[in-house]
């Protein structure tokens, strides 16, 4: 119970805010130092246990959303979890991604959900473009990725965010949390 006091809070901040139609997501690996239960080996580090963080945030540096799962599940599995979680009814949120959330059908799924993902155009080895994006789309990308970045330095300026160093999932999303709220309130 008590690993929820600040997932509560950061709830009753959110709840009076008005979710903005763009958003920003990404995601981010930390090494576990201490204790490895419901982890795997990451693809960063060999040889090392890491969790991946995702987070779904405002275009004002905002966290709406966010999950902590282990290292070896792809930003796209990670994306649609969290979108099953919080599926939007009717509204449409615009989420800004990485060209790791390219693919027809994560799209097509996010968009059932709510999120409309767009992500920059990834050139492949036969020199062909994953999609095509129109210039206010690239522009919305230019303007607002990097916000995600800033987000999670912020984050990762916390050194029990940084680096996993407790023993379960829960007391790092405990952690994790507190910092989420401390950067929301911050911001």
């Amino acid at each position: 119970m008590s690993e929820r006091i600040f997932e509560r809070c950061h709830a009753n901040l959110l709840n009076g805010a008005i979710i903005e139609e763009v958003a920003v997501l990404d995601s981010s690996h930390v090494r576990s130092v201490k204790g490895s239960e419901g982890l795997d080996y990451g693809f960063k580090e060999k040889g090392k246990k890491a969790l991946k963080i995702t987070l779904l945030a405002s275009t004002h540096k905002v966290i709406y959303f966010h999950s902590t799962e282990p290292d070896n599940v792809s930003d796209i599995t990670a994306f649609t979890n969290l979108s099953e979680q919080h599926s939007r009814d009717g509204s449409i949120i615009v989420t800004l991604g990485d060209k790791g959330y390219i693919g027809r059908e994560f799209q097509e799924k996010c968009l059932k959900n709510g999120f409309e993902i767009i992500c920059p155009v990834k050139i492949f080895k036969n020199n062909h473009p994953s999609h095509s994006l129109s210039p206010p789309k690239k522009r919305l990308l230019k303007t607002h990725r990097c916000k995600i970045e800033h987000i999670f330095a912020q984050l990762k300026s916390y050194s029990a965010i940084q680096i996993k160093r407790v023993r379960t999932i829960n007391h790092y999303d405990c952690l994790l949390n507190l910092a989420i709220l401390i950067v929301s309130i911050h911001n």
